[in-house]
């Protein structure tokens, strides 16, 4: 019967008190890992086990991986093969393991949804040229207002007169500059 030194394959059985089910992928006797060994682990030979599926047992993680740390490092420590992942059902803080906390100890799902970063507009421009002078020969800077036949031509419409730049660069009324 395997025995790695920490328990039989009754105590790799997930939520076991011993917690050895997170050692199934580290213990071995004779070059056998208790994940190709025990069933409690939920695969042998490589395939698994009738109504047991492992990845569908991730938890969503609990607390703040942002800011989670139990004085060995932040949550990006517990990494495979990182320096504290192996103590990721060790290693405690605020009633929280990290494997509890951390996705990076492959026992949790972060629950976290990235939001959608929204760039803020860029300001409105500074109208150039004088825009009490401005007719491109459809008329002044009022014929631009939104509710005007030339609101639709403010970027085309030029006055010759100040080289090129169009209405919504001189025209307030365009709505593209200010």
């Amino acid at each position: 019967a395997f025995n790695a030194g920490y328990g039989i394959c009754a105590t790799y059985t997930p939520g076991h008190v011993t917690g050895n089910f997170d050692w199934c992928e580290h213990d071995e006797v004779d070059g056998l890992k208790a994940v190709s060994v025990c069933s409690e682990c939920g695969i042998c030979g490589g395939e698994p086990n009738e109504g047991t599926d492992i990845m569908s047992a991730k938890q969503p993680c609990q607390g703040s991986s942002a800011t989670w740390n139990a004085g060995w490092g932040l949550c990006p420590t517990y990494e495979s093969p990182g320096v504290n992942h192996a103590y990721c059902h060790l290693d405690s803080k605020f009633g929280l393991l990290a494997k509890q906390v951390c996705s990076e100890c492959n026992k949790c799902e972060s629950v976290l949804l990235a939001k959608a970063y929204v760039a803020p507009a860029p300001p409105t421009p500074a109208c150039q040229g004088d825009s009490n002078a401005f007719d491109a020969g459809w008329g002044p800077c009022s014929s631009y207002e939104p509710t005007e036949a030339n609101n639709y031509y403010c970027n085309q419409d030029k006055d010759d007169k100040m080289g090129d730049l169009l209405a919504s660069a001189v025209c307030a009324q365009c709505g593209q500059c200010i």
